[in-house]
């Protein structure tokens, strides 16, 4: 039997309530249960008629408002940051998109060969 002391250095995220260490993973594990609760509203799941192992996941109407709300949010942002581009910056960075473009077209067609 090993003694207590060793059992919490093998386990550290069983460490005892009230212990300096099982702080951050108590928050940790709150935060994530908080993340995913939030997240459920956005998905709506349910059994496939045709086949009761499979799960159907689809955006909810609340989830489809949260896509809507963030688009906003990061065209914006995006707005704000390309403002701030000289003119050779902005370029460049038209000329690397349109490179990314081709790169991805390429590799499309190579895999649609395959």
């Amino acid at each position: 039997m090993q003694p207590a002391r060793a059992r919490k250095a093998a386990r550290p995220d069983r460490a005892s309530p009230g212990t300096a260490s099982s702080i951050p993973v108590l928050a940790a594990r709150t935060e994530s249960i908080e993340k995913l609760y939030s997240y459920s509203a956005f998905v709506v799941r349910e059994r496939s008629a045709d086949d009761g192992r499979v799960v159907l996941a689809s955006i909810s109407p609340e989830g489809r408002e949260q896509v809507g709300a963030s688009r906003i949010q990061v065209q914006a942002l995006l707005r704000g940051t390309v403002a701030r581009l000289s003119d050779g910056e902005l370029a460049g960075l038209v000329a690397a998109s349109e490179t990314m473009g081709r790169m991805i077209e390429m590799l499309q067609q190579r895999t649609s060969r395959s």
